[in-house]
């Protein structure tokens, strides 16, 4: 859970944003892993926060300027992009490693099979 965090940070700051903790990204130098999920969850928070903010200061003609994103070049409209299905493919990789541990999963992108019961219907077919 805590690599979405990392993503949040590292990816964007290749592209020359400014966000805490993203230097050391640069220099090789990742975040020590919280120990609780609460703790993961608020770095989360502030991260994609940061991020927000960072972003604010981007335009049209910014989306267009090229970065070296490891070892390639990519426009960075492309990298937010990339940075968004990142991150939900990491979120469905969690959510399996949730049912194969019997966690609840919560409904991220809509109603999870479980949620369904709450609306009074049966679960799609799978």
């Amino acid at each position: 859970a805590f690599h979405l965090v990392e993503t949040l940070i590292e990816m964007p700051t290749r592209t020359g944003l400014k966000l805490p903790h993203g230097e050391a990204f640069l220099a090789d130098q990742p975040l020590p892993l919280p120990s609780t999920m609460a703790e993961i969850r608020q770095a989360y928070v502030d991260a994609a926060d940061a991020l927000q903010n960072a972003l604010e200061a981007w335009n049209d003609a910014t989306l267009e300027v090229s970065d070296d994103m490891y070892g390639q070049s990519w426009k960075r409209g492309e990298t937010l992009g990339i940075l968004l299905t990142h991150q939900t493919h990491n979120v469905g990789q969690m959510t399996v490693l949730m049912r194969q541990a019997g966690l609840r999963v919560p409904g991220i992108y809509g109603p999870a099979k479980e949620e369904w019961e709450a609306y009074h219907m049966p679960a799609p077919a799978i």
